[in-house]
């Protein structure tokens, strides 16, 4: 099994790391990144307020973006997508494994007002 640089670190030091998902400047705070769309803010931190739990795509459509249809798979494929190469300069943020999902390995902290942002 391939231990991510989270699991790493927080193997060798007492506390793992905490992000803060920033709602007002759509991003993640002390990282240089384009900021996210709507769709990528709820699925980051629907992730990370859960973090180490497994997420199918099925799970994260009906809890993240309220809908059950196949199409609502796909549109969580492409935000897992582009929320990866927005977060480059965070390997691993969001982890996937086939047949079990996605998952945010650290907790994500909301700040700013949330409920404007979206």
């Amino acid at each position: 099994r391939m231990i991510s640089m989270f699991e790493a670190s927080c193997a060798s030091e007492d506390v793992c790391p905490v992000f803060q998902l920033d709602m007002i400047d759509r991003c993640v705070r002390g990282v240089s990144m384009p900021p996210l769309l709507t769709g990528e803010l709820k699925l980051l931190q629907y992730l990370g307020s859960k973090p180490g739990v497994w997420h199918s795509a099925r799970s994260l459509s009906k809890h993240v973006f309220l809908r059950e249809d196949p199409v609502a798979i796909q549109l969580v494929w492409k935000y897992v997508s582009t929320l990866r190469s927005k977060t480059i300069a965070l390997p691993g943020l969001v982890e996937t494994c086939r047949r079990r999902g996605y998952r945010c390995p650290l907790t994500v902290h909301v700040v700013g007002d949330s409920e404007n942002a979206l």
